[in-house]
């Protein structure tokens, strides 16, 4: 687990992992040695269960709008539509964006509370270039193929042993949404990258509840903050119906989707 703490100083002696030890006025160092305290008590720590539980029920039937902007432009728009199959007992996710991050993804979750419900994954993304991936998850393993043109990496085959406990990159936000929610808790949960073909850990803080005004309306959330490996995210999630992402901000890109509507509700 990393902590980044940035203190604003009048010296710029002394820097030690990112912070003035010496420099930083006494009130700023009591905060950053509390905050240290806090994550590093027990409450604050990652689950260090093998199969950490996510309900995966609770993403109920919706079909929701987003709109895709960077500062005041849009440059696009996204549809996810959750349905359940109860005879099944699945439930397929579908997320379509179009304009500059053209993309399709489609997921199939197991409607139970297992760590890694996912059980198929497939995307054909056309930004800059068209990519293909194709996945079939195992308990122990995934198969499928990635094509992509040669000059990005070329096209191959997966079949990979796995921690049994691996999701998918692109499931991180669908897994978030569907465990428990609670102000101070931190989820930490190995994830896979087809398109890298590496295993790496995902993990997220629900650091506070907030205000968030989006072109839906006001909504109070949850706060997550979170890694995808190096990919960093942020999600907003509805205190009401928490499988519900309000706002979804990719700060390296200067990125967020924002909900513009709930379309339908089954």
């Amino acid at each position: 687990m990393s902590v980044a703490c940035t203190c604003v100083c009048p010296s710029r002696r002394n820097f030690v992992g990112g912070v003035n030890v010496f420099g930083c006025p006494p009130v700023a160092w009591l905060r950053f040695s509390l905050l240290m305290l806090l994550l590093l008590t027990p409450q604050f720590l990652p689950a260090q269960s093998a199969s950490p539980r996510f309900n995966a029920r609770i993403l109920v039937d919706d079909i929701l709008r987003y709109r895709l902007v960077s500062g005041q432009r849009v440059f696009g728009e996204a549809i996810i539509t959750i349905v359940h199959d109860s005879t099944a007992n699945l439930i397929h996710i579908a997320e379509s964006t179009t304009g500059l991050f053209e993309r399709s993804s489609k997921f199939t979750l197991k409607a139970d509370s297992t760590l890694r419900p996912l059980l198929q994954h497939t995307m054909v993304s056309e930004h800059e270039f068209l990519q293909e991936c194709r996945l079939e998850y195992h308990e122990h393993a995934v198969t499928g193929e990635v094509k992509r043109p040669e000059g990005f990496g070329g096209s191959f085959a997966i079949n990979k042993r796995l921690n049994r406990d691996a999701a998918d990159i692109y499931a991180v936000q669908h897994l978030v949404r569907a465990s428990h929610l609670s102000v101070g808790r931190m989820l930490t949960f190995p994830i896979y990258n087809a398109f890298d073909n590496e295993e790496s850990l995902a993990r997220g803080w629900i650091s506070k509840t907030e205000t968030v005004t989006v072109p839906a309306g006001a909504f109070q959330c949850f706060r997550v903050e979170g890694f995808s490996g190096k990919a960093r995210w942020i999600l907003l999630l509805d205190t009401a119906y928490p499988h519900r992402i309000i706002k979804q901000i990719y700060p390296s890109a200067h990125l967020s989707l924002e909900l513009v509507e709930v379309a339908a509700t089954f």
